[in-house]
């Protein structure tokens, strides 16, 4: 990150929208310092950090105007837009996966809206006017005078200006891709605001939530081993994120698309229209008001909804609904409760916002608490399978101010202590706080990428070829233990004449040594695979994790210890119950060390083979030596058995010591089937001391070290090493984005 930027996160909601900026230079993008941020405020607004009602129209200058005007003259204002938000695939019909699949190569990296051609499905009224809303909505936010005279102060001496919008943590990849396109038609897509360079980039609401939570560093510890689930509780849709307070051990990210609480609003202008029926003449009155204007439908929904915001947020719990010269309307939470248990949220929906069958047919004749509850039912259920145990839960969004939301949390979690559910204090700007901190998370994220591919590119190989040596002295040993006691074994059987000669024996021993045999002996053997284990666990892996610490506390994070750096250790598990995924992770190092064993073996044995078929051939003359000199210090029957190969002058010239007879008759002793008697003068002690003296362990430990071996063993180590550290930064990087 060169010089300072400045990170405009934008919640544009379905209910209310608000922004939040934070501007840093390059020197913090590896600083853990706690955020502080300026409360922004939003067109048609006077008070710092209140959210604005996502809601526009049109007065009778053709003037645009927000929800302060709408709420005032409702009867001058046209085109009332409001509860325009949607999750964009609905809007697509009938889409296969196929199509689905090829439109998300045509959105994925496109710059403008596709043609009509290229995508007829784009081009429903539903979708031209859910693109419309948000356009529109957005520049009259940013080219707000007052709005881009603040942001222009803010960042005048920043170089750029990074737009980071919001999008709710269930839809998928096509529903980002859509509306990021969409937000590329506004004014956030051109490339300069406020005279500054501008990049735009979107982020799952979950992980807003997630990053402003962990910014504030609440005082409520968790308990040992468990985390913490922020649940945000939205006007379109609800989102669920998990968390430990180290923020390496488990993710979980969730949520509804479709039980948001603006069916409250609906159930709310069903109250008052129900009010007005019941008074003569007043609901025709409003059909005729409608019939006039059908905006003003929107305009209502939006009172009501100012209505019910003041209600949950004064001690009294009552509001009044106001609507042009109609008759007013008293609400207290008493009486929408019971009307929220009235109405079936499909039915409301489905009125409203044109719910897709399927999420109809599934949320069958339910009201919204009843919803809420079984949808909290199910993801406890799901968190508890994957091994997450909630210490805490964090409640955001203004939805969290409405009594019975809390209390719906808290009876589905009923086994968390007093206190476990706590409200964020400041619950419309918990997303867009977090959106602001994406940016500069993501520029950590890019800073820790970049030392992280240095490690594994420079860094790696180095590491490998410094711990070869040690490598290099366990495998020596196991080695030589195993060619010894194939050593042992053949000469055992020539000792009992089951092999007639000497020469039999070495070809023997050379068989059973054959580099097919041989690697299938040591990939079976439990010594060689701890070895490979040990090596490349507490050797390679520790180095890799000592490294990735100081790495890691460049960038401020402390808490992670090299147990848990480790990338070919299992990670330590916290709290009850194990995670599927740790299982797989332990798979996946078992997987490693047999295929590192096998590059090894494959690597090792040619060398090693050349050096234990050279020292069986030595062994194998000095054991003849030591016999010969037996034979020839017993002149009756040991010089019998010469005589059988051999004239008397030669044995006589090498029983006075001359080198050439001797030689004659040790070549010749290799084809002799020697008697019992002189056999069993070849002790497991003299075997031994025979072995010893070959030097078997140093020069198996010389041809691992020869620098063909070591950079073979270098490259395919690191070859398969590399994925386990950049699977392992994933969870570091999770740790540094959410600092």
């Amino acid at each position: 990150m060169e010089g300072k930027k400045t990170f405009i996160g934008y919640d544009l909601g379905d209910g209310e929208s608000i922004t939040d900026y934070v501007t840093m230079d390059a020197t913090a993008a590896k600083d853990a310092v706690k955020t502080f941020f300026t409360a922004m405020t939003m067109p048609d607004l006077n008070d710092p950090g209140r959210a604005l009602p996502t809601t526009y129209g049109y007065d009778e200058c053709g003037n645009l105007v927000f929800a302060e005007s709408i709420k005032s003259m409702p009867d001058l204002v046209n085109d009332v837009q409001i509860n325009f938000k949607r999750r964009p695939s609905d809007l697509l019909p009938n889409l296969s996966q196929k199509r689905s699949e090829e439109l998300m190569i045509l959105f994925e990296d496109a710059k403008v809206w596709p043609s009509q051609k290229e995508c007829p499905e784009c081009y429903t009224p539903e979708m031209e006017a859910f693109r419309k809303s948000v356009v529109t909505f957005t520049n009259a936010v940013f080219e707000n005078k007052k709005y881009l005279e603040r942001v222009s102060s803010e960042a005048r001496d920043s170089s750029e200006i990074v737009f980071c919008v919001g999008h709710p943590t269930k839809w998928n990849d096509l529903d980002v891709a859509i509306y990021k396109v969409i937000l590329k038609s506004s004014i956030l897509g051109k490339g300069s605001y406020a005279n500054k360079q501008t990049n735009l980039i979107m982020a799952a609401e979950s992980r807003a939530a997630f990053l402003t939570i962990k910014d504030k560093a609440s005082d409520n510890v968790l308990p040992k081993g468990t985390s913490a689930l922020l649940i945000d509780v939205g006007s379109s849709t609800i989102d669920l994120t998990a968390m430990t307070s180290n923020s390496h051990n488990y993710q979980y990210n969730s949520g509804s698309n479709y039980l948001g609480v603006r069916c409250i609003d609906y159930i709310i202008r069903e109250m008052y229209l129900e009010s007005l029926r019941n008074k003569p003449g007043e609901y025709q009155k409003y059909e005729s008001i409608i019939s006039k204007n059908p905006s003003q439908v929107k305009a209502l929904t939006l009172i009501c909804r100012l209505a019910k915001e003041q209600m949950y947020s004064t001690g009294a719990g009552v509001s009044t609904i106001y609507f042009l010269d109609l008759p007013p309307l008293r609400i207290n939470k008493a009486d929408v409760e019971q009307a929220i248990n009235r109405f079936p949220v499909s039915q409301i929906l489905t009125k409203n916002i044109s719910l897709p069958n399927d999420q109809a047919k599934a949320m069958d004749n339910k009201n919204w608490k009843e919803l809420f509850h079984d949808f909290l039912c199910e993801q406890k259920s799901e968190i508890s399978k994957q091994g997450i145990k909630i210490g805490r839960i964090i409640l955001t969004g203004s939805a969290s101010k409405m009594t019975f939301v809390p209390q719906i949390v808290k009876d589905v979690f009923n086994d968390l202590p007093q206190g476990g559910v706590l409200a964020d204090m400041d619950p419309s700007r918990s997303i867009s706080m977090g959106l602001s901190l994406v940016g500069p998370s993501n520029e950590k994220s890019l800073e820790f990428q970049k030392d992280l591919n240095a490690l594994i590119d420079k860094e790696l190989p180095q590491i490998i070829e410094q711990d070869i040596p040690k490598l290099a002295d366990d495998l020596s040993i196991v080695i030589n233990n195993v060619v010894t006691d194939i050593v042992k074994k053949d000469m055992r059987l020539w000792r009992s004449s089951q092999i007639k000669t000497l020469a039999e024996m070495t070809d023997r021993i050379e068989y059973d040594c054959n580099e097919k045999q041989l690697q299938k002996d040591l990939m079976n053997n439990k010594a060689y695979n701890d070895a490979i284990l040990k090596w490349t666990v507490e050797v390679v892996g520790l180095d890799i994790a000592v490294r990735l610490q100081e790495i890691c506390r460049r960038y401020g994070v402390r808490n992670l210890t090299l147990e848990d750096l480790n990338v070919m250790d299992i990670p330590k598990i916290e709290g009850v119950g194990v995670n599927i995924d740790v299982l797989d992770f332990a798979d996946t190092i078992i997987a490693i060390v047999s295929v590192i064993a096998g590059i090894i073996t494959a690597i090792v044995l040619p060398t090693v083979l050349g050096i234990v078929i050279g020292l069986i051939s030595w062994i194998s003359v000095g054991i003849a030596g030591f016999l010969l000199t037996i034979l020839l210090s017993i002149p009756g029957p040991g010089w019998l058995v010469l005589l059988a190969v051999a004239g008397i002058a030669v044995v006589r010239s090498a029983a006075k010591g001359l080198g050439s007879a001797k030689e004659e008759l040790l070549k010749k002793m290799q084809t002799i089937n020697l008697p019992q008697w002189i056999r069993d003068r070849l002790t497991d002690e003299k075997i031994a001391a025979e072995i010893t003296k070959a030097d078997m362990k140093s020069k198996i430990k010389k041809s691992i070290l020869e620098e063909k071996s070591k950079k073979a063993i270098v490259e395919s180590v690191a070859r398969n090493l590399s994925g386990q550290i950049e699977k392992r930064a994933e969870d570091i990087k999770y740790v540094i984005e959410s600092i």
